[in-house]
């Protein structure tokens, strides 16, 4: 997790603003279906999941929820066009301000399931170490030989 601070001793993102790794000791997980306006207002989160399952993420991406697409979508312009993300890839993503005014969302995302679990294991194991996007898009069948790069 990470914490907004003014301190030389942190690490410096694209934006410009720095930031100190915090260690989660905490049980707080939630399901989108449990994350009230509340939470939204006065959290930072680290969404996981796409749009076609995950009510938060379609919302981050400003789709309708549920976003899907199948494999019809046969290129990444359709498939980002229905669900924003890339066919056959994740992203990992982030958002500044999008639930409230100095909140942050990161969002871990897939076109399948198995592209989501790749990118949450390259993020788990500090594959996108740095790392300067906003979003970086994941692909690959193995974290160890999974391809990284900037995503717009």
């Amino acid at each position: 997790m990470l914490e907004k601070t003014t301190t030389a001793a942190a690490t410096t993102a694209a934006s410009g603003s720095t930031y100190n790794v915090l260690t989660v000791t905490a049980d707080i997980a939630k399901l989108d279906t449990e994350v009230t306006a509340t939470d939204k207002a006065n959290s930072d989160f680290v969404v996981v999941g796409g749009p076609c399952v995950n009510k938060l993420a379609a919302e981050l991406l400003g789709k309708t929820y549920p976003a899907c697409a199948d494999e019809t979508a046969t290129t990444d312009a359709d498939a980002l066009t229905k669900t924003g993300i890339p066919k056959n890839a994740a992203i990992v993503k982030v958002f500044a301000d999008k639930f409230a005014t100095g909140k942050t969302a990161v969002l871990i995302a897939g076109w399948r399931a198995s592209d989501t679990d790749l990118a949450a294991n390259a993020v788990q194991q500090d594959k996108l170490a740095g790392k300067t996007d906003m979003a970086v898009k994941v692909s690959g069948t193995d974290v160890a030989t999974a391809t990284i790069g900037a995503f717009s």
